[in-house]
């Protein structure tokens, strides 16, 4: 999974509104839906930020964006 994904989906299943996460990690909204976009790629600060906004160690993020994307079977 990108890391798009995996904040796309976590944001989401948390209710986390995408504006109060740029916030908390300090970066621009545009900037953070650029990221969202696959446009941006975040540098190693921006990562820290975000794990520790999602209360994660790096580790636990990094373990997140590299799980496979849950599929739901029809």
């Amino acid at each position: 999974m990108q890391i798009e994904q995996a904040l796309h989906q976590y944001l989401k299943a948390n209710n986390y509104p995408i504006a109060q996460f740029a916030r908390d990690i300090g970066i621009a909204r545009s900037h953070l839906y650029k990221i969202l976009h696959g446009t941006h790629s975040p540098t190693l600060h921006t990562v820290e930020r975000m794990s520790s906004a999602l209360d994660m160690t790096l580790a636990e993020f990094i373990a997140m964006i590299e799980s496979p994307v849950a599929v739901d079977a029809e």
